[in-house]
């Protein structure tokens, strides 16, 4: 049966297996695979593990805590810590929990995300170590960041781009105009990853960076300037961030649509951040229009969206519904899984807001039957946090009791937090002690 016109939830029995591998019960390390054997691999975790151990000795420390009084402080969770626990953290033995690590971030008032950054730092330095003493190709370290990128370690990847573009600047045999064009692609991807790292500032620098390597080749110098547009919109500079949409929209006049659909996106992005949403509205439905005469779907569906999240700004509800089933049906044409998933759980939202709570857990439901399969963390936290405000599903399945220890999980993989601004706000209030379940 159809959930609303154009949504079906997708049968995601052929993700079973993928799915359970996916799933993490406990915080791991996630190495890529380097010139070394297994005992240098097992070493590396070790030492990661003892990094992790030193940072929460030191925040325990800080608070002037024995181990003793930090287990009577974590005693009433449900993810509780005996000193014993504590103690073979702190000396590099295990790794916490996901669970443990919140509550241990909660009671000695650090953000949990800063343990995953500890292994980041630590794991970039070995690599770069790795990679270094190996003398690496641009190539090879291109192919390595692009992988790490992928499989979610944004520091790290930013770290290997780097040493990519200091590997390209010594290759003699590329000529010296290709050199300048290949670094400017690099600093795009590393701006990308550094934005992902919430290491904002480094992310700006690597974007003009590129766009100053870029200046005979004006479909990436466009591309440079969206990034930085994307990146000082974050930074919370409206006017950089628009001022940089409207240079990439001017260099994508004479290249071709796919450039000028992302440009245009941007400016509407960058508008709509500035609360001149009746602007962004014609930058999006312009974007939108381009990509739909290219057959683009997917940019159309990113259009349709962001029109839709206009239109309930503008109190037009009605408009809003319309343009996210759109949205969604251009998304599963174009067959593209997260933007599906961000998409509904969005209509899932305005549901909730116009009085309809069993549509909105209908969708919520979709969302993660999709999001989950994909690894789309950022729709499913925000899909699992929607469910948790609706209390859905407590007299059907045991999943109402663990809705916190996952939606714990997944705050420390949201991915994209623009898009999961006001959950993670919602969810972070509740987890410092707002709410009785966290």
């Amino acid at each position: 049966m159809p959930i609303v016109a154009g949504v079906f939830p997708r049968n995601v029995e052929r993700n079973t297996v993928m799915t359970r591998q996916r799933r993490r019960d406990s915080l791991r390390l996630k190495l890529v695979a380097g010139p070394g054997s297994s005992s240098e691999t097992a070493q590396a975790i070790t030492e990661c593990k003892r990094a992790v151990g030193s940072y929460l000795k030191e925040m325990r420390e800080a608070a002037h805590l024995t181990q003793q009084r930090l287990a009577e402080l974590c005693e009433g969770d449900l993810a509780g810590l005996s000193r014993q626990a504590i103690g073979a953290i702190e000396r590099g033995e295990q790794l916490p929990g996901v669970g443990a690590l919140v509550v241990l971030s909660r009671v000695l008032r650090f953000d949990p995300r800063e343990v995953l950054a500890v292994v980041e730092r630590h794991e970039a330095g070995r690599r770069a170590a790795l990679h270094r003493f190996g003398a690496r190709g641009h190539v090879e370290l291109r192919e390595m960041a692009d992988r790490l990128a992928a499989d979610g370690h944004a520091a790290l990847a930013a770290e290997v781009y780097d040493d990519a573009v200091a590997a390209l600047s010594e290759d003699a045999s590329v000529p010296c105009g290709a050199r300048e064009i290949m670094g400017a692609e690099l600093r795009i991807r590393q701006a990308e990853s550094l934005r992902r790292a919430r290491t904002l500032l480094p992310a700006a620098q690597a974007a003009r960076d590129a766009i100053c390597r870029a200046t005979t080749r004006p479909e990436i110098q466009a591309r440079a300037y969206c990034a930085l547009s994307r990146i000082e919109r974050e930074r919370g500079y409206g006017q950089i961030a628009e001022d940089a949409a409207d240079r990439a929209v001017a260099l994508s006049q004479s290249i071709g649509p796919d450039v000028t659909v992302a440009a245009l996106m941007e400016k509407g992005l960058a508008q709509k951040a500035r609360d001149r949403h009746a602007e962004a509205w014609g930058a999006f439905a312009a974007s939108r229009k381009i990509a739909r005469t290219g057959g683009e779907l997917g940019a159309a569906s990113l259009a349709e969206g962001q029109l839709a999240l206009c239109a309930a700004v503008l109190h037009r509800h009605g408009a809003a519904r319309s343009w996210l089933r759109r949205a969604i049906s251009s998304a599963q044409r174009a067959n593209q899984p997260g933007l599906e998933a961000r998409w509904i759980v969005e209509l899932a939202r305005v549901e909730l807001d116009a009085g309809r709570p069993a549509e909105a857990e209908q969708l919520a439901f979709a969302s993660l039957g999709i999001s989950r399969p994909w690894n789309q963390w950022t729709s499913a936290f925000r899909a699992e946090w929607l469910l948790y405000r609706l209390g859905a599903a407590a007299h059907s399945r045991p999943r109402r009791r663990q809705r916190p220890l996952q939606l714990r999980r997944l705050h420390m993989r949201v991915s994209e937090p623009e898009e999961a601004q006001v959950e993670m706000a919602e969810f972070e209030a509740a987890a410092m002690g707002a709410h009785p379940a966290f």
